[in-house]
């Protein structure tokens, strides 16, 4: 009998510590997979808010003139302004069917515009210690609903300095690195997940961060409500209940993933631009569409001129952010819906223009050369110009089973090789007396 008392406890006490241990293992991975639901849909969420940023920022146009009278209007002024009220009715037209509270145009101040600090009775509302510079603007403000802003202000409305806000870490680290970004924040307002995309004006001045803030209330307290459903869930299903969960945050972070990599995989992650892979895509997809019209397109090639020279000296972060500048202007300046701008690779940059002849595809060029010129980025180091400048190679034709697509390129190139033989900074229309000089097959672009 003692031998199987001796037997039976220890069984018991082995029962026990597993026990312990499949219970411990369970809670923790509920607790974990609490948490990576939670993260992940965070993580969803400052993507769309970020997504949606980006492209309100490049759709908005306001030039130099317009910025500085807005900036000089009160708060109540700006929302009574047509600007603004043109802004606030678009964006409202998307925050209607989601989760957005708020998109913004917001901007650091200089000292010389300061208006406003966080007085004594202020201090719980910003956080900031008594004396701290309101050194950020709302340029642009746009609400879900005018009952928003009467929950907000507690039915008192708004004062001018209701329009100015302290500068956060958050806010000065996304501003200063001209990167879209997504963040968790937290303010006088709410706590929502905010999504940050730069926006440079007409002129190409870097002017502030468009914000479009998602708030996570109603997540947060759904979350809360049922942490003891999901964990007393996962217990009873136990090692079913577990497995299943974790093959559904999985499957949902593989989904993520390649939903992320498809969006990215089209897209040149320095400048924003297409990729030399998905443009060539869609320039296949016009040739068809040009053999099926007989209507001609036209490919622009574009080479900064002494890029390596401007990167020796200058650094490669400077090369980098001229990139994004000369990208910002090529994707400003042509028609939206028809035309496409990519990254060719290195410092050359590829244009196709829908619909257009040599004539009307020369005069884009001139124009894309143009502003170029007039974003006066230093180039002491150039032999032709104290500016950084660019050359053009410019080529039309009307798709034909007798002609392919290399052809047009191969045209293309020898222009801009023609213009860059004769000393660069100008713009050359391929024509049949030009030399083929092109280094480049459609077979290297595509590899």
């Amino acid at each position: 009998m003692s031998e199987k008392w001796k037997r039976d406890q220890q069984h018991k006490l082995l029962l026990v510590v597993l026990s312990c241990i499949y219970i411990f293992v369970v809670l923790g991975f509920a607790a974990l997979s609490c948490r990576i639901v939670s993260s992940d849909t965070k993580r969803e969420l400052g993507n769309k808010a970020m997504i949606l940023a980006i492209d309100i920022a490049e759709r908005l146009e306001m030039n130099s003139g317009e910025y500085e009278r807005l900036l000089s209007l009160d708060f109540n002024q700006l929302l009574e302004d047509p600007a603004n009220q043109d802004f606030e009715k678009k964006a409202r037209a998307v925050m209607k069917y989601t989760d957005i509270k708020y998109i913004y145009l917001e901007a650091p101040l200089t000292n010389k515009q300061l208006k406003y600090q966080v007085e004594a009775d202020e201090v719980s509302i910003y956080g900031k210690p008594q004396g701290t510079p309101l050194k950020v603007v709302y340029v642009l403000d746009a609400v879900i609903n005018d009952q928003t802003r009467w929950d907000d202000t507690d039915g008192q409305w708004y004062t001018d300095k209701d329009r100015y806000t302290t500068m956060s870490h958050k806010f000065e680290a996304a501003y200063e690195s001209r990167h879209p970004t997504s963040f968790l924040n937290a303010d006088e307002w709410g706590t929502y997940i905010t999504g940050y995309a730069p926006y440079f004006d007409d002129e190409g001045n870097y002017r502030g961060l468009i914000g479009v803030d998602l708030f996570l209330d109603a997540y947060v307290v759904y979350l809360q409500k049922n942490l003891l459903i999901i964990a007393g869930f996962v217990i009873t299903l136990l090692a079913i209940g577990f497995f299943t969960l974790f093959l559904t945050i999985r499957i949902k972070k593989v989904e993520d993933l390649v939903e992320e990599k498809s969006m990215l995989s089209d897209i040149d992650g320095l400048t924003l631009l297409l990729n030399r892979r998905h443009f060539l895509e869609l320039m296949e997809n016009r040739w068809k569409q040009s053999q099926r019209d007989k209507k001609p397109i036209a490919l622009l090639i574009i080479d900064v001129d002494y890029f390596k020279e401007y990167n020796d000296n200058y650094g490669h972060l400077a090369g980098d952010e001229v990139l994004r500048r000369i990208a910002r202007v090529l994707k400003g300046n042509v028609r939206q819906s028809y035309d496409f701008v990519g990254r060719y690779g290195g410092d050359e940059f590829v244009v196709l223009l829908n619909n257009t002849d040599s004539k009307t595809a020369q005069r884009v060029a001139e124009c894309l050369a143009e502003k170029i010129d007039l974003l006066q980025i230093e180039h002491q180091y150039s032999p032709i110009h104290n500016r950084e400048t660019v050359t053009i190679g410019v080529a039309s034709m009307v798709a034909s089973p007798e002609l392919s697509l290399e052809e047009l390129f191969r045209r293309a190139d020898n222009a801009l090789y023609y213009g860059k033989d004769l000393g660069k900074n100008q713009i050359q229309v391929w024509d049949e007396s030009m030399p083929d000089k092109s280094p480049h097959q459609l077979s290297n672009i595509t590899s």
